[in-house]
């Protein structure tokens, strides 16, 4: 008799053909490829993407319908409700429920408020998504703080198993909850490249920077753009995502518009993730000096493209230079920040190529570590 396969109906406010909420779509879509023959999987979302409110229109909203070979439900504002959203798990009775943020209505709250109230009986599993890192955190602390406390007060959090990226994410979630949790780490799946490593042209003294996330205070966008105002050389930075916050653009804005003419600083807009690697690959170096980053798929995708990263200490992604794959910075070291910058500008074609290739090495190496999958089946078990 076939053995059938476990379950895993995942819950995530932003999915395919979305693109604009950028990581959490991508970790999701690629644990459901790498994993399609060992589980079965469901999605539900919401019908519009990140910052849109205009429904998709090559999907059917309020019934299952099938993205990709994906079963998926597009929930309108109007049908999303707690009794429509328990109705759905009940029926399709999973063995996991995934949860993939921390603050969400209905895709995390209600969820864990059925599961307190026993009206779930598969196992709940929530990952988020650096949500509780401290750069995160200080954003709208106060509101995040009362939902935490309130949560941890009715013992959900010792009911579910937590999916933490890595060590420090498990010590976020142990801070705010304790240490007697079901906490299991497993890295999120990045996308994998199926192209050998290529050159760009690189002349000294000038240099092509590129950053591909969302427009926020998290993303700290701004600090780059501050570091760019003393550089000697021809330099190009352009900017690809959303804003998530008009203000905070602005700010980034008039901050581009006060550097030198030698600095070229272009805000391109959001753009869907299957156009990102052949973008990235005309670029030099990939830039994401983020507050706070749980796992950092932009990061990634320089990587796997050959491009060597400028990023914070932030991150999971640590000791680059070491591998000449990159740099991870602290934000305190503004002069660290601007001597790699120049540093690159300054970068020939030879030096320029040994870094690239480095980072292309790099990230093949992360994707063929044996214990990659088996992290992710741990969770999910």
């Amino acid at each position: 008799m076939k053995r059938k396969k476990p379950h895993i109906f995942i819950l995530i406010d932003w999915f395919l053909p979305g693109y604009k909420a950028g990581g959490p779509i991508q970790s999701t879509s690629n644990l459901i490829r790498a994993f399609e023959k060992d589980y079965t999987f469901s999605v539900v979302t919401k019908n519009v993407d990140h910052t849109s409110t205009e429904p998709y229109t090559e999907v059917e909203s309020d019934t299952w319908t099938e993205y990709e070979g994906i079963p998926v439900y597009y929930f309108s504002d109007q049908e999303i409700s707690y009794a429509s959203l328990r109705k759905l798990i009940q029926e399709q009775n999973p063995d996991f429920v995934y949860l993939n943020s921390m603050y969400s209505l209905p895709f995390t709250i209600w969820p864990l408020w059925m599961k307190f109230r026993g009206q779930i009986s598969a196992k709940v599993v929530l990952a988020p998504r650096g949500m509780l890192q401290a750069g995160a955190m200080k954003v709208r602390f106060l509101k995040k703080k009362v939902f935490l406390t309130l949560m941890r007060l009715t013992g959900v959090q010792r009911k579910i198993i937590w999916q933490a990226t890595d060590v420090q994410e498990k010590q976020d979630i142990t801070r705010f909850f304790g240490k007697e949790l079901d906490i299991r780490i497993a890295p999120n799946i990045p996308r994998k490249s199926k192209r050998d490593w290529e050159t760009v042209p690189k002349k000294e003294g000038e240099v092509r920077f590129v950053f591909t996330s969302r427009i926020s205070r998290k993303k700290n966008i701004e600090f780059f753009l501050e570091r760019l105002k003393n550089v000697k050389g021809k330099v190009l930075f352009d900017i690809y995502g959303p804003a998530e916050d008009e203000e905070y653009l602005q700010i980034c804005k008039k901050t581009a518009s006060e550097l030198p003419d030698s600095v070229s600083v272009q805000f391109k807009g959001p753009i869907p993730a299957p156009e990102l690697p052949e973008l990235i690959r005309s670029y030099h170096f990939s830039v994401l000096t983020t507050r706070a980053e749980n796992f950092g798929h932009a990061i990634f995708e320089g990587l796997v493209e050959g491009k060597p990263v400028l990023i914070s200490d932030q991150t999971p992604w640590r000791n680059l230079e070491s591998q000449k794959a990159g740099w991870d910075i602290p934000l305190n070291n503004l002069e660290k920040h601007e001597e790699i910058i120049q540093f690159c500008i300054n970068m020939g074609q030879e030096t320029y190529d040994e870094w690239s290739r480095a980072a292309w090495q790099y990230a093949r190496d992360f994707h063929q570590a044996p214990d990659l999958l088996e992290k992710t089946r741990f969770v999910f078990h």
